[in-house]
């Protein structure tokens, strides 16, 4: 005698549940599978964009980690022109939440800026400098305070030294160097060097109290090296 259909199918559900249950667990691994696999192609994918828009020259220190939606940077950068350009870029990348910027500035020299007059109607550049709008603007100094001269330009750029620490004092100091006879300036980090002849001695009282002051003024130290 056939059995109701009710029975017949608790009978099959008993003898079919292990199979079922393998089935549902195999389904389950393989969607988990298939959401690890397409979140790993987009976050690889994310991180692809991320490096080719913050591929920054004295960057090359910094990395980046994901933490959902948040995004953390970290490293260290050598100055903050760096810096700014590196959360410049950061900042138009689609899709984060949050940025966490755990990054130093840690330079591996020092800029420095060796300006030379050696002969007559000719200056020499020497340096090390971060960025060339940091040359452009030596540059544009020297042909404001001292038009009528040859520059050699020997300086160098390079994205790993510090940032300079002279902008404020460049074009006063060359204005006060001009009367000194074959004159050397010298910056570095919190540093004016004044070198060369100047016999007039009014004259060298009074450059020697403009370059202290304006040394003062800026929070720079001042070697007076010139020969009276």
């Amino acid at each position: 005698m056939k059995q109701p259909f009710h029975i017949r199918f608790s009978s099959f559900m008993s003898l079919n549940r292990v199979s079922l249950v393998s089935v549902l667990g195999c389904l389950v691994l393989l969607l988990a599978a298939v959401t690890k696999f397409e979140v790993d192609r987009i976050e690889s994918k994310f991180y692809q964009r991320l490096a080719q828009k913050t591929s920054i020259a004295g960057a090359e220190a910094v990395a980046f980690k994901m933490d959902g939606r948040d995004l953390i940077v970290y490293g260290k950068v050598p100055n903050k022109t760096v810096m700014d350009e590196l959360r410049r870029h950061v900042a138009m990348i689609e899709g984060i939440r949050l940025v966490v910027f755990d990054v130093n500035i840690a330079p591996e020299r020092t800029a420095y800026l060796r300006i030379l007059n050696e002969a007559a109607n000719q200056i020499r550049l020497e340096g090390e400098l971060s960025h060339p709008r940091e040359v452009a603007n030596i540059l544009a100094a020297i042909s404001k305070t001292v038009p009528a001269v040859q520059v050699i330009d020997n300086l160098v750029v390079n994205s790993n030294v510090s940032d300079s620490t002279w902008h404020e004092v460049l074009e006063p100091a060359l204005e006060q160097a001009a009367d000194i006879q074959n004159f050397t300036l010298e910056f570095e980090l919190g540093r004016m060097v004044v070198n060369g002849l100047l016999e007039d001695k009014s004259a060298y009282a009074v450059m020697v109290n403009n370059l202290e002051k304006l040394a003062a003024d800026n929070e720079v130290a001042f070697v007076n090296l010139v020969g009276g």
